[in-house]
């Protein structure tokens, strides 16, 4: 994850034990991170030339799946760390939360640039799932607010590391491989981090505990 500060500043973890877990579990990804830092700076688009035009390859359906569900995860993260940042008073929650807008913001740029040099059509609303889990949040005040976000993104990172590693394996886009590849180290990040937050003791973790 060279040249992108994480989000972590020290001052939101009271269980050191949990967050030094996590920093051991980050090693592997950030040493991937650095060994894959050229290829998130460059995706090259596939095209073919017709009769000197420029013109994006046919895109597989697997590649199209991605893109819909990777896009639509992207949409989600933002609008969900915005409204955390209006709401929450935990600051190690509002530091994921800050940090996550800003990385997602970019990559869902780059993602978008993407898309549209092989001429595939790029959702701009989140998933009708995450606009309910929105909405729901909206609901929630405190704790539960806190928790609710904070539990959704750990169940959404661990369901996009599979999607990601299947897409930089599988995907027939050399650009999407790309892609997906450089991404992938920061969705385990994100992943592990929300977990060791999840996993911290929070004022009113009784109330959320029987939910």
């Amino acid at each position: 994850m060279t040249g992108e500060r994480l989000w972590y500043r020290g001052d939101g973890f009271a269980n050191v034990a949990l967050f030094a877990v996590a920093i051991a579990l980050l090693g592997s990804a950030i040493a991937y991170a650095d060994d894959t830092k050229q290829a998130q700076d460059t995706f090259p688009a596939e095209v073919t030339t017709v009769g000197g035009a420029v013109t994006p390859q046919e895109i597989s359906k697997r590649d199209q799946d991605f893109v819909n569900e990777a896009a639509q995860a992207e949409l989600a993260i933002v609008e969900e760390a915005q409204l955390v940042l209006g709401r929450s008073r935990r600051s190690e929650i509002k530091d994921f939360a800050e940090w996550s807008s800003n990385h997602h913001q970019k990559s869902q740029n780059q993602l978008r640039s993407i898309a549209i040099a092989e001429g595939v059509i790029i959702p701009v609303t989140p998933a009708y799932a995450d606009e309910q889990d929105i909405a729901a949040m909206r609901d929630e005040s405190g704790a539960l607010f806190d928790h609710a976000y904070i539990t959704g993104e750990r169940d959404r990172f661990r369901h996009l590391m599979v999607l990601y590693e299947q897409e930089s394996k599988r995907g027939k886009s050399e650009s999407l491989r790309a892609f997906s590849a450089a991404e992938l180290p920061y969705i385990r990040y994100q992943f592990l981090t929300a977990q060791t937050i999840a996993a911290l003791p929070t004022p009113g973790a009784e109330t959320t505990a029987a939910r």
